[in-house]
């Protein structure tokens, strides 16, 4: 079960190093995230916008977790990606997508849903609660 377990905007515009999310997989299988999409959205919203592709992608194994980071590792103007445990998946944008409050980040194969959260920055790790009703859902 794949679960986006933090959000974190960029504080500045134009700070992409600064604009990722953490994935992680909680399941007994490996899953593959080749070639999928990162979509955002207003949570009401059927539609989405379609911000990026994940090619070549990545695997994520049992138990792991991966940053995706909407900047550039080799640009130092776009500030500093989080440098831990955590390995960093970099997006290469031009602009960050997650300073917006309120939005839904997910990432989709085809038209399917692989993992969504909203973003909320008021809270600790920048994941809304969602409600038990919609959980039950998943």
């Amino acid at each position: 079960m794949l679960e986006i377990t933090q959000i974190h905007g960029a504080d500045e515009s134009g700070k992409l190093n600064e604009d990722w999310f953490v994935v992680e997989n909680h399941g007994k299988e490996s899953v593959s995230l080749r070639n999928c999409q990162v979509g955002w959205s207003r949570p009401s919203a059927r539609k989405y916008q379609i911000v990026a592709k994940l090619e070549p992608g990545f695997t994520l194994d049992s138990r792991s977790k991966i940053r995706v980071v909407s900047g550039n590792p080799r640009s130092k103007t776009t500030g500093v990606a989080p440098s831990d445990d955590i390995p960093n998946y970099f997006l290469f944008l031009k602009k960050a997508f997650l300073s917006r409050s309120g939005g839904m980040v997910r990432i989709l194969r085809g038209q399917m849903t692989m993992v969504e959260a909203i973003y909320d920055p008021s809270s600790e790790n920048g994941v809304a609660a969602r409600s038990k009703e919609a959980s039950a859902d998943q």
